[in-house]
């Protein structure tokens, strides 16, 4: 009998979102603290100090765990970005959303990152 990896996931993430003691990591993962984290990398894409390697490598992850909640449990895809999107690109236009929508620099990175793709290629 195969067994759902949703359960040892979901209660995973929730041990995570909870803990007092974690506010202080999420605090790290926020749209402004990112900002200022990944300034320097788009577009030129290459990791030149540990903030651009920090920057490319958690909007990697954001990306890579997309993929894998799509393709593994068959979740629609958020956004569709077309075949010759890079990350680089992501960034950017992430950069961009959040010059246009600075009230959303206190919401998580990852969040603010899948919204500012969905609106620039939204799946038909």
């Amino acid at each position: 009998m195969r067994r759902s990896m949703l359960g040892p996931l979901s209660s995973s993430l929730i041990w995570l979102a909870f803990p007092a003691a974690a506010q202080n990591v999420a605090n790290q993962y926020t749209s402004s603290a990112y900002q200022q984290t990944c300034s320097n990398v788009a577009p030129k894409m290459t990791i030149a100090n540990f903030d651009e390697g920090n920057c490319l490598g958690f909007f990697a992850g954001v990306a890579t765990t997309l993929s894998v909640v799509h393709s593994t449990f068959k979740q629609p895809s958020l956004f569709c970005p077309p075949d010759a999107y890079s990350l680089g690109e992501g960034i950017d236009i992430w950069q961009k959303w959040l010059r246009d929508h600075p009230e959303q620099l206190q919401l998580a990175a990852a969040y603010t990152f899948i919204v500012s793709q969905e609106v620039a290629f939204p799946c038909k």
